[in-house]
């Protein structure tokens, strides 16, 4: 499968934390997904992603559409991967798309609401957010912390301004367009699921 992105550039980017800018429409191109051809408009709204127009074709002498093979199209899957692909994460390892080792989670976890790791924290729930999974229960997993303490540190993370309420959109529109293509496509559980790998192998 081949997976294409591609940003508008006329439609300027977002900041959700320092460092890290998407832009706020981009087209995703899926060939041979589920023996389907996929292309999607993806939006950032109110800093995160939803995807505004789908569309699915059949390939050349492939299978006819049908119910049974659009149940295995998975919309939030093509939402997590536009960012990856947006922002120039990685997929492999995929553990926290990138932003940050199980080592450094870990490190964070045993230091406590430090500076450094409620921005490791905001990091993870900005992104999370971002894609649409719920950013506490991404926190509480990728830290391996109780419900009320990944809560805590998310109040703390807000009070510095680490989460901040409202991103201001930038415009990028001069930036020339420029398309990422990728060979790995993550069908995989979410940040917030208790099913993604600490060991950075996703197996599904």
């Amino acid at each position: 499968m081949e997976s294409i992105v591609e940003p508008r550039t006329e439609s300027g980017k977002t900041e959700l934390f320092p460092g890290f800018d998407l832009w706020n429409e981009v087209t995703h191109r899926l060939v041979d997904y589920h023996g389907y051809d996929l292309e999607a408009v993806v939006r950032l709204v109110n800093e995160r992603y939803e995807i505004s127009t789908l569309t699915v074709r059949q390939r050349p002498g492939g299978d006819a559409i049908t119910g049974i093979g659009l149940r295995g199209i998975k919309p939030a899957a093509i939402v997590r991967n536009t960012m990856i692909a947006n922002a120039g994460l990685v997929l492999w390892p995929r553990f926290a798309f990138g932003l940050l080792t199980p080592a450094e989670a870990a490190a964070a976890k045993a230091a406590g609401p430090t500076m450094e790791s409620l921005q490791a924290v905001a990091r993870i729930y900005r992104s999370a957010d971002a894609v649409q999974e719920p950013p506490t229960k991404a926190v509480q997993n990728i830290f391996e912390l109780p419900a009320r303490t990944a809560g805590a540190w998310i109040a703390k993370a807000k009070a510095e301004g680490l989460i901040p309420r409202e991103s201001a959109a930038t415009d990028d529109a001069h930036e020339p367009s420029r398309e990422r293509a990728y060979s790995g496509f993550d069908d995989g559980p979410a940040l917030s699921d208790p099913g993604h790998d600490r060991t950075g192998r996703d197996d599904a």
